[in-house]
């Protein structure tokens, strides 16, 4: 029960980091998007 929970827990905080790299990302790219317009 508390092993699949840690699981859980885990691949929550891992999905919300990769959020956030992707958003940062994103945001990297409209800078340089609107540096190149």
């Amino acid at each position: 029960m508390f092993h699949c929970e840690l699981i859980l827990i885990r691949s929550v905080s891992t999905m919300n980091f990769y959020l956030s790299f992707e958003k940062h990302h994103l945001k990297n790219q409209l800078t340089l998007a609107r540096r190149l317009i």
